[in-house]
């Protein structure tokens, strides 16, 4: 479409009953009672820009996204009913009268929509701002009294299926139990401070210990009395509260407006959204090739500022200290001596609060994804840079002992992500990586994609024929209907020996196309979780200067990021949703956590195109994978599931953290609390001695680097013992050192363990593949 044309469709008038409509609703709406309410908060104002920007989201949305979704035809109820929930997401401000008020703006959204209107946004964000403030100064008058923990009741944490407060008392009652549980919660981590500190001397990666600073505060605790304590918890609580007001007065119209209009981009598919010129900014940060930081995608999750992935090679993931679905309550400096509280802060300050200079140290305090929600852990992380070359594919060469006593050679490959530049591509990385085993004299290779979450769709192509002489990979549909088909042409195959696929719920679109490609061609078994993630869609970005010549002073423009293309494997079957099943499924953690594309709202549905030549053509020569083979290989790895004591230990940890999932509220009895805490300490303390246990059979291995990553590593080893040579270590630094390399203990990676079994069967069963 020609900018011209585009541009034209965005400024023309749209003259219809729902415009007309939705004038003279806006007017009888605005005189409504509330509005006449005293308040010395100044009304939102949409600006000129604004207008533009959603007249540009109202013609963009229909025009380019995949599903052509006209706006008549979005439900007016539902944007306002998200929309609701994006500012009050565990329904603690709004009643249910709001929520019937604002269920009159339903019918007349897609005139607002049309017409660039953004009155129903602002309307209901100003009554949130004032019903937050007034229940602010409730709360701060509340914890001046007080507080019983002996009763037997509960508070509900996941509040997102209830109704709203039916009135004012119930939203006080509702208060009442959230003072309770924040106050219990703070005063639980005080008294366990001491006795949990184990779980808070943690070192860091680069050596770094907390211990003095942690054994300090714990006998300061030690000393503190009940009365001392409940005021310390309640002085918490309020300066939470304190800066949860500050947050609210400083939203201003453009942010409003930035999540009203990603609300509507919603109602389309969940990737669709809309990013205001200050989002784009950093937007563009995150894109560029190196960033100072500890490697951890952020997300809001009611409130809490919570690790949604963790970029392999990055200080947070080699810490293995945190992990996915983990809260951060608190960040500090070296020099400060004090958390800064950031539940309920922006994301966007809480990213800039832990990006910093290049080997500084960050303190974070984390509430585990599995613990009592007054669990407190203090991990120390050095910053570094966070670059896309840093997550270079790796391998291990294994030695499987057989039941003749001989060992049989397997390779692991492990790719984090596909990427590619000018001094690294994934293709010519797994390249090289297979022919430095190839001469270690490897039977099978393993392919782990269970940590990548996507990256170049060009690189998947490529890769995929590392393993297929020839042929169709993917096949990318785009909103205007065509049918792109990406191909192997290089009829050189680097391995085509015994080929397993390592996947989880993780994995997600390019590596579901691979794995689903291979799968395909029957060139792979597919072992792991039930299903990959499901992402089985494209989204571009279209900037609003782009199509409307508006930026003339070289300012950032705000943008739409939208759907508009899916991913079809070779037979036609779409990776969308529900992804790629497993041949063999192992019992996994994964399925309760709600990481998957099926858990968002709003998916794009899974469907199915035309096949490819692919269904045609013969691919006996090339296939090693047949329904046999996968029947005996499945029945074989469900013996073991059934008989090794590892399993009987994977299940039994699946089936507790099941339990704690389905828990969606807590008592406020401080003493059934103290009970589940020890229960669950008890458990964790038992796993992790029987982990320990278990490493110990790990199958022998050997890493295998890229040339270009022991070059790095040769480097920077010399430099480290540079540093130390020149430098005078302290006591504490040698004690922390020391500390770091007795606490390490190998790891046990059951899945990884039994797809090795896995190729071993394999083997057996086919000694001249």
């Amino acid at each position: 479409m020609k900018k011209n044309g585009f541009f034209k469709l965005i400024v023309s008038s749209v003259c219809s009953f729902w415009v007309m409509f939705a004038l003279i609703y806006a007017f009888i709406f605005s005189v409504h009672a509330k509005d006449t309410e005293k308040s010395a908060l100044p009304e939102m104002q949409q600006t000129d820009s604004m207008t533009t920007e959603s007249a540009f989201m109202a013609k963009a949305l229909p025009q380019i996204h995949y599903l052509h979704t006209p706006i008549s035809e979005i439900d007016g109820k539902k944007v306002v009913e998200d929309f609701m929930k994006s500012l009050d997401y565990n329904k603690m401000y709004f009643l249910q009268e709001d929520h019937d008020l604002y269920m009159r703006f339903g019918p007349s959204m897609q005139g607002y929509i049309t017409m660039a209107n953004n009155y129903p946004a602002f309307a209901i964000f100003d009554d949130y701002r004032k019903r937050v403030l007034d229940r602010i100064e409730w709360a701060l008058k509340r914890l001046d009294g007080n507080f019983d923990f002996s009763a037997d009741r509960d508070f509900l944490v996941d509040r997102k299926d209830v109704e709203w407060p039916k009135d004012k008392a119930t939203a006080d009652k509702l208060w009442e139990d959230y003072l309770e549980f924040q106050l219990l919660n703070e005063l639980m981590s005080l008294k366990f401070s001491d006795k949990d500190s184990n779980m808070n001397d943690d070192t860091s990666i680069f050596g770094t210990t907390t211990k003095k600073k942690t054994s300090e505060k714990n006998e300061k605790v030690k000393e503190m009395t009940e009365d001392e304590m409940m005021t310390e918890a309640k002085n918490v609580v309020k300066r939470r509260l304190q800066r949860l007001k500050k947050s609210v007065m400083e939203i201003e119209a453009e942010d409003v407006h930035e999540v009203f209009l990603t609300t509507i981009a919603n109602q389309y598919d969940p990737h669709s959204t809309f990013m205001s010129s200050r989002t784009m900014d950093d937007f563009n940060i995150q894109m560029k090739n190196s960033l100072i930081g500890i490697g951890a995608l952020l997300e809001d999750v009611d409130g809490y500022c919570t690790i949604k992935e963790l970029t392999p090679g990055a200080p947070a993931a080699l810490s293995k200290k945190l992990f996915p679905g983990d809260k951060i309550l608190g960040v500090r400096e070296e020099k400060d001596k004090e958390y800064t509280d950031v539940i309920d802060m922006k994301l966007n300050k809480i990213v800039t609060k832990i990006r910093g200079k290049k080997g500084t140290k960050i303190y974070l305090q984390i509430r585990p994804a599995d613990g009592d929600p007054s669990e407190r852990r203090e991990i120390v992380l050095v910053r570094d840079e966070v670059k896309v070359t840093q997550n270079l594919a790796s391998a291990q060469y294994f030695e499987l002992p057989q039941e003749n006593g001989k060992k049989l050679p397997i390779g692991v490959i492990n790719l984090p992500s596909f990427y590619g530049s000018e001094t690294a591509g994934t293709t010519r990385d797994v390249k090289e990586l297979i022919l430095k085993l190839k001469k270690m004299g490897i039977k099978g290779l393993v392919l782990d994609l269970r940590t990548n979450g996507g990256g170049l769709l060009n690189e998947a192509v490529a890769l995929t024929g590392l393993f297929i002489p020839q042929g169709p990979v993917v096949q990318v549909s785009s909103s205007d209907g065509n049918v792109r088909v990406l191909s192997d042409d290089d009829k050189k195959t680097v391995w085509d020996g015994p080929l397993i696929v390592l996947t989880s719920r993780w994995s997600a679109s390019a590596s579901e196309i691979v794995a689903g490609a291979l799968q395909n061609y029957k060139r792979a078994l597919v072992v792991g979780d039930a299903t990959t993630h499901g992402k089985g869609t494209v989204q571009s970005i279209f900037e609003v200067s782009s199509f409307l010549t508006l930026n003339l002073f070289g300012k950032q423009s705000a943008a739409a990021k939208i759907t508009i293309q899916k991913f079809y494997l070779p037979n036609g079957n779409s990776t969308q949703l529900k992804g790629v099943a497993s041949d063999i499924t192992l019992p996994s953690i994964n399925p309760l956590l709600p990481i998957g594309e099926s858990d968002l709202e709003n998916p794009l549905p899974w469907d199915t195109i035309a096949a490819t030549d692919f269904a045609k053509k013969d691919i006996s020569k090339e296939s090693v994978v047949n329904d046999e083979l996968i029947k005996k290989l499945k029945l074989k790895s469900e013996e073991r599931q059934s008989s090794l004591e590892e399993f009987t230990f994977l299940k039994r940890n699946i089936d507790w953290f099941a339990e704690r999932q389905k828990q969606k509220s807590f008592s406020l009895n401080m003493d059934k609390r103290i009970k589940q805490k020890e229960e669950d300490k008890a458990v964790k303390k038992a796993a992790d001695e029987e982990t320990e246990k278990l490493a110990k059979n790990n199958f022998t291995s050997e890493e295998v680097l890229l040339d270009v990553a022991m070059q790095e590593k040769a480097e920077r080893e010399a430099e480290e013992a540079g540093k130390q040579a020149s430098a005078k270590s302290t006591d504490e630094e040698k004690s922390g050192e020391d500390e770091e390399e007795s606490g390490k203990k190998p790891e046990l990676d059951i899945h990884l363990r039994e797809s090795l079994r896995v190729m071993l069967d394999w083997l057996a069963i086919e000694p001249e593949a």
